[in-house]
């Protein structure tokens, strides 16, 4: 038994592995698994996932998704969120959506203005001046943790979905394959 779920899980991480690396015969095996940057973002909201916690940040990824809800199916052209991917592709569709997202995410400069003499204190290390270093690694520091961070999370979210959805559809094709297909059949859809 055991060499047998070796080799199904071989099986399985080789066809997931070609998804991530572009599988054409895939993509028109299977067409309905293919999926939209909305769909895509409808099921990572209503999987698990986003309910689970990863850090301390978990409580500011609903601002995330505010954003995100903010652009009201109106993406820019770049992540291509009408084109229907699968695998790799919808990896690097989640990337560049993550960072359109934290662009757009990012206070202005003018926004932080009134606030950058407050970071560049006086007293730093005994040298009685500004120190406009500290304040660049303070407002660094608060935008990755307002912005950056729950950004970061969303983004793990939303490709482990993705991967859980290529596992699934690894184990449907391996099943319909010929190679191991025998043991296979005896496995249930997950």
């Amino acid at each position: 038994l055991k060499v047998v779920v070796n080799d199904m899980l071989w099986c399985i991480q080789t066809r997931i592995v070609a998804y991530l690396d572009g599988d054409l015969r895939s993509a028109l095996a299977f067409p309905e698994t293919l999926q939209t940057l909305e769909q895509e973002i409808e099921d990572e909201e209503d999987s698990e996932w986003s309910a689970q916690e990863l850090n301390f940040y978990t409580e500011k990824e609903e601002d995330w998704r505010e954003r995100i809800a903010a652009f009201e199916g109106k993406y820019p052209s770049e992540v291509q969120s009408h084109k229907k991917f699968l695998g790799g592709k919808q990896v690097h569709r989640a990337i560049e959506f993550c960072r359109v997202v934290m662009i757009e995410a990012l206070p202005g400069p003018y926004n932080l203005k009134d606030m950058v003499a407050n970071a560049t204190g006086f007293l730093g290390g005994g040298l009685q001046r500004e120190n406009w270093e500290h304040a660049m690694v303070q407002i660094c520091s608060v935008v990755m943790q307002t912005v950056a961070h729950p950004g970061v999370n969303y983004l793990v979210k939303h490709i482990g979905n993705i991967f859980r959805r290529l596992f699934r559809l690894a184990l449907a094709d391996v099943k319909r394959g010929e190679e191991f297909s025998a043991a296979f059949r005896h496995v249930p859809v997950a």
